[in-house]
């Protein structure tokens, strides 16, 4: 297998992501440079790997990118540490890969955002609407979780 034609075919390329970013309703975000779990990093390294994947889509792209998702962002990956680093880069908000709705509590914690996440067998109508209504998590507690 060839990972560079994979990649072409799986991976939005720069000419994509420009159109993109050109588009009023679409805020562009940092993910980091080579994907790799920031807990593992020094913290040297989990900065540099934040703000130089800023950098690159800033200066490819050319718009401001002021939102991050952390790599595997549960909570042996992310956590006081890397919401610490994303804090002193300046970005408005950061999401985890912690599956939660947003309520708000959430307003105090803007770098630690849970998500929810549609993988590709998941994609009924009925399961996108569940999610997006809550309907899934809604009265469950752990549904409710602020994350810091």
């Amino acid at each position: 297998m060839d990972p560079q034609a994979w990649g072409s075919r799986v991976f939005l390329g720069w000419k994509e992501l420009q159109e993109f970013a050109n588009d009023p309703l679409v805020e562009i975000g940092a993910h980091t440079l080579t994907h790799r779990s920031l807990r593992q990093l020094s913290e040297n390294e989990a900065g540099d790997e934040i703000e130089q994947s800023r950098r690159v889509l800033k200066e490819t792209l050319g718009v401001p990118v002021e939102h991050f998702a952390y790599p595997f962002g549960q909570p042996e990956n992310c956590g006081p540490r890397e919401f610490r680093l994303v804090k002193e880069l300046k970005f408005k908000t950061a999401v985890t890969t912690r599956s939660a709705n947003i309520f708000a509590g959430h307003r105090e914690h803007l770098l630690s955002l849970p998500r929810r996440c549609f993988l590709n067998t998941q994609v009924s109508e009925r399961t996108v609407r569940a999610r997006l209504y809550g309907e899934d998590f809604g009265l469950k507690p752990w549904g409710r979780v602020v994350f810091d």
